[in-house]
């Protein structure tokens, strides 16, 4: 009787096997198969709001913190979760930097994208932007140097200009107008010449006729 009974139960227990074969198995754990080989389970509620923020949204992440398998367990997931709202911050920040952000910022924001990278995150749009603000900061001082050269030399041709003269150029300016004032001396000497001649015909034939006038007088007579 005894035997025939656990006859029984062995079949229904192979029955059983066959119909439901994760009796056979350890259960699976819980979480999406993109959580599957993360160092720690998913438990906090902030990852529904990390992973439904529009960052998330525009550039799809699939972190999977491979550093965090060498410490404690009980703080894995909040390092994780730490992390992830680190970068979505850091995200939003470089979004909204411009040209006048200090260099020094943008090389902080640099290295903290390539740690991020380190653990999964996709950072090339971020680590992008950075690279270009760089770039145009590097070609910004080169455009500032032309212009400094540029005002340099024409602050030194206005000082040239208003540059009080020197002992040399004073004395070459001197004798310059002493050799015009004699320029001017001989030009006029020569034009009171040349009247004078131009009046000589003149005194010469009124000479004449007072000449003639008093002979044809004296014959009168």
């Amino acid at each position: 009787m005894l035997e025939t009974e656990t006859s029984g139960r062995g079949k229904r227990r192979r029955v059983e096997q066959e119909h439901r074969p994760d009796l056979n198995k350890t259960a699976a754990p819980r979480g999406s198969a993109e959580d599957i080989g993360l160092p720690f389970t998913k438990t906090l509620p902030s990852w529904k709001e990390y992973e439904s923020d529009e960052v998330y949204k525009r550039t799809p992440q699939r972190p999977h913190f491979p550093s965090l398998a060498y410490s404690c367990e009980l703080f894995r997931e909040g390092i994780a979760a730490g992390l992830t709202g680190a970068f979505i911050k850091c995200v939003k920040t470089v979004d909204d930097m411009g040209e006048d952000t200090p260099r020094s910022k943008l090389d902080v924001y640099k290295e903290t994208f390539v740690m991020l990278e380190e653990q999964g995150f996709d950072v090339r749009a971020p680590l992008s932007r950075i690279n270009e603000l760089l770039s145009l900061q590097n070609g910004l001082p080169n455009m500032l140097k032309k212009e400094m050269r540029g005002e340099s030399s024409n602050k030194k041709a206005k000082a040239g200009l208003n540059k009080k003269p020197s002992f040399k150029t004073k004395e070459m300016a001197r004798k310059s107008t002493v050799k015009q004032d004699r320029l001017n001396f001989l030009y006029e000497k020569q034009r009171e010449i040349r009247e004078r001649s131009s009046k000589e015909p003149k005194l010469n034939k009124s000479l004449v006729r007072c000449k003639s006038s008093f002979e044809d007088k004296e014959t009168a007579k």
